[in-house]
């Protein structure tokens, strides 16, 4: 392959290119992403203390059991 001659890039698994720039702000864009949605979770907790009667446990284990789902579906979307 000589035109990724001097390029970043690295091999996988199955030996085919990948560049590490591009690999890293995949997760650094990722990673924010994931904040982001929890700290709206979070800041959703009164309002769903109210409309839903539960209590904070209740809410943050809910908000729990959501990340998990969330974290599950993406990790079998990107498979």
């Amino acid at each position: 392959m000589p035109e990724l001659m001097g390029k970043d890039y690295s091999k996988d698994i199955h030996g085919n290119h990948y560049f590490r720039n591009v690999m890293f702000a995949m997760i650094l864009i990722g990673t924010f992403a994931g904040m982001l949605g929890q700290t709206f979770l979070s800041t959703a907790y009164p309002t769903l203390m109210d409309k839903f009667n539960i209590s904070l446990s209740t809410a943050q284990g809910q908000r729990h059991g959501t990340c998990l789902l969330m974290e599950l579906w993406f990790q079998y979307q990107l498979i």
